[in-house]
């Protein structure tokens, strides 16, 4: 019995840290912070379980100088196949519902199809007693690829933000590391993410990307479910875009974010929330200001 209600609280504390790597999530905008690692995937991460996620993401841009604004709305559908107890296979495809700048009279919409990625995701270290008592810990690494499955733009000088396009155009590598360690109802989750850029038809290369966070959570028995609360900080750093073999100085730079957020999980179904608040920031060499972003989830079990 012991070790059994251990294994559930195992599941349920490790909510919204199995699948926020799967890949770079908002490529509306490759060169200014779209793609920073959120903590919630509704997926609840019970390990070993096929899923199905969709997850709504809304961020803010701003050009210091100029009077626009640019906003990005993404839904992206995931799901994962486990081929292998061992063996976890993920699949984003993302919708830019909306892109929109403003800049004086000017403005600028689109809706298309995102850049898709796979990953396929393994653990090199488990650690999981028996004894409730004892910390159970996770060390996983993965990597796949993003393709270039989103329509593609010449990146406009005169725009509010640099990359304002729904796909890169390129075939892109991606590489994740993860770390769990839970004991008892409190969970905390270390994890990064690189993506290795190619290059596309124009000539054009997106900057490689890294992506850190560290997470911190506690679960809470709620009416029959479990609600799972959690807060850290999430970081990346922006590598210039090369046009023709030039680097571009107005993209690249770095973001760092406070997190907080939480996820309710009932029998097969998952919801979730979270909000991201910049704490420091450097894109474009200090032309470029992202604003306050947030996300909405929700996810089934099959």
């Amino acid at each position: 019995m012991r070790s059994v209600c251990f294994k559930q609280a195992l599941q349920l504390l490790l909510i919204a840290l199995c699948c926020f790597l799967a890949a770079p999530d908002l490529q509306a905008c490759n060169s200014c912070g779209g793609s920073l690692t959120s903590g919630t995937w509704g997926t609840g991460n019970q390990v070993g379980r096929n899923f199905l996620s969709l997850r709504y993401r809304s961020l803010d841009f701003r050009r210091d100088g100029y009077t626009g604004i640019s906003n990005f709305d993404q839904l992206s559908l995931s799901g994962s196949w486990n081929p292998h107890e061992r063996v976890q296979l993920l699949a984003t495809l993302p919708v830019i519902l909306q892109a929109s700048e403003r800049a004086g009279k000017s403005r600028l919409r689109q809706r298309s199809l995102g850049d898709a990625s796979i990953l396929a995701r393994v653990p090199v270290f488990l650690r999981e007693p028996e004894d409730s008592e004892k910390a159970f810990q996770r060390l996983s690494i993965g990597a796949g690829l993003k393709l270039p499955t989103g329509r593609v733009t010449d990146p406009d000088p005169e725009s509010v933000v640099e990359g304002m396009a729904a796909g890169t155009g390129s075939w892109d590598l991606l590489a994740e590391l993860s770390y769990q360690f839970v004991l008892k109802r409190t969970g905390i989750q270390v994890q990064s993410s690189y993506q290795r850029s190619g290059r596309n038809a124009m000539d054009y290369r997106f900057g490689d990307q890294w992506n850190g966070a560290f997470l911190l959570n506690h679960w809470f028995d709620l009416a029959g479910a479990k609600l799972v609360p959690y807060a850290g900080f999430s970081g990346e750093w922006l590598q210039r875009d090369a046009d023709q073999g030039f680097w571009r100085n107005d993209t690249g730079g770095f973001g760092l974010y406070s997190t907080l957020g939480a996820e309710w999980l009932a029998g097969n179904w998952t919801a979730g929330a979270e909000y991201q608040q910049p704490i420091a920031q450097d894109y474009g060499r200090g032309a470029l200001s992202a604003r306050g972003r947030w996300t909405l989830t929700a996810g089934w079990f099959f």
